[in-house]
This record gives C-alpha cells, structure tokens and sequence, in this order.
C-alpha cells in the first residue's frame, strides 16, 4: 500500500546544510576536535578503521541494518517490521539519525494517533525504531539516541465464548472449519500458527498427545496437548476424512485440517 508522506515535518533539518558538505570530525571547539584526533589515531594504532561520522547516518540506514539481523536469526516477525517501517520513514525518511529528538518520536505518535490505530499498533512501530537506533550504537554507527517512549495500552481482551457459542458458531461453519475451531476452542491453541499447520507426524493416538515442535511457537518452545475425549474424538474423526482423500486422490495428506486435501490456510472469510 502506498501511504502519502507527512509533509512540513522536521523543518530544521530542511534548513541545516548538508551533512555531506561537512568535514569529518570538524568542529569549532579546538578541544572537541583534538580529542577526536587522539581518539582516531588510538584506533589507527590498534589497527581499528576509521570511526563512521554519525551525521552521515540517515534514519532510513538504521532499520535496514535491523531488518537484515532479522533475516540472518530467521525472525518470524520480519513482515511485520517491515510494515512498521514503512509507517516511520514517512516521516523521517532521509532525516540523519542525530537529528531526531524525543520531541519528534512524540509527534510522531500524535500523527499516528490521529489517524485512529490501535496503540499497540503505534507501539510496535516506535518499538522498531528504538530497536533500530540500539542495534546502531552496537555497530558504532551512531554515538547517541533519542528517547523513545511507548504509549499506554489497554488491551485486555474481553468476552469469551462458552460452549453452546461454540457450538453455534461451528454449526454456521463447513464440517472442517468447525473441526479447526473445536480444536481451538479445545486446546487455545493460535490458530494461524499453530493449529491450521498442524500434521499427522504431531498427532500421536496412541501416546495420548498432539504436540507443537521447538521453533513453530510464538515463544520457540515445544507444547503439548493430552488428548482428552472430545479431542481424541476429533482427531479420530479427522484422521478417518484424511484416509478417504488419500484414497480418492491417491496421495498423502500431512495436514490435520484441509478442504478435499488442500490445506486452509485462514479462517477469515469464514
């Protein structure tokens, strides 16, 4: 989706020259400069680069630099960095990274805000930026941050449904997306993650357990689930719909829950 720019933002630095017209550790104050000279030829001695200048450090650079930590731990959250991102460089897209001040995050927030988000949303977004600025002092390519605060949030979840809801819920549901929803209901289980994934390998009748496997959990910690009557009769049932696809398509089918042996990947439509 292609969101508008905010515009008239950080005027200042509109107005500031270039930092690319700058010398490297130039400044006005004999002292400051030749402390930086000290600082430079120590790292020279000790067979270190060259500091990086942080004014030449834009905002954008910094959750790149995140995004590819993200890549190489195998984050599973990547997407959703990305989207929080996008949400920032709009308005501090091009901005050097020394410039921004916790004055400007707070704006932020406020244009975020009245564009009627959840705040957990806007905090997931200020979030990556502070994280981004952290993993920038780690690599030395800036010296300081602004401070990032998050915004209250007020996300009890409220109502839950019983058994007989349940019920008439799954009875407005096709026989397979009700049998994904009983399970949910069942076992608590995500749905997304961890319920439409689920195969046979991980359903085990005869030891009593399905289970989750180290690394597809929101936490990466393995889980297990007793099967209780209903859910073993559910799995049961399940099992004996999968054998009728496998022999009417001639295949295996790994998934628990799947339309015709295609595996439902969301229940949203529904």
């Amino acid at each position: 989706m292609c969101l508008p720019p905010w515009t008239g933002l950080l005027a200042e630095v509109e107005r500031c020259p270039r930092e690319d017209s700058l010398p490297l550790l130039g400044s006005p104050d004999r002292a400051v400069a030749e402390n930086a000279l000290r600082e430079e030829l120590k790292r020279r001695a000790d067979g270190l680069a060259a500091s990086p200048d942080p004014r030449r450090t834009l905002v954008d650079d910094l959750p790149t630099a995140l995004k590819d930590r993200y890549r190489v731990e195998g984050r599973r959250s990547l997407e959703r960095l990305e989207d929080a991102v996008e949400q920032l460089l709009r308005m501090f897209r091009g901005v050097p990274a020394t410039r921004v001040k916790g004055a400007d995050v707070l704006r932020y927030a406020n244009l975020r805000l009245e564009e009627k988000p959840q705040p957990a949303t806007i905090n997931r977004e200020l979030a990556a930026l502070r994280a981004a600025y952290r993993l920038g002092l780690d690599n030395d390519t800036i010296v300081a941050m602004p401070r990032i605060r998050l915004l209250p949030e007020n996300n009890a979840r409220q109502g839950f449904a019983d058994v007989k809801q349940v019920a008439a819920i799954c009875r407005r549901l096709s026989p397979d997306l009700a049998d994904a929803v009983q399970f949910m209901f069942i076992t608590g289980w995500r749905s997304r993650s961890e319920v439409l994934p689920l195969r046979w390998p991980q359903v085990d009748l005869a030891g009593g357990f399905v289970r989750l496997e180290p690394g597809t959990t929101k936490n990466s910690e393995g889980r297990a689930f007793p099967l209780i009557p209903e859910l073993r009769a559910l799995l049961e049932r399940r099992q004996s719909i999968t054998r009728r696809c496998e022999r009417a398509q001639g295949r295996i089918i790994a998934h628990v829950f799947h339309r015709y042996g295609r595996p439902i990947k969301t229940l949203r439509r529904a």
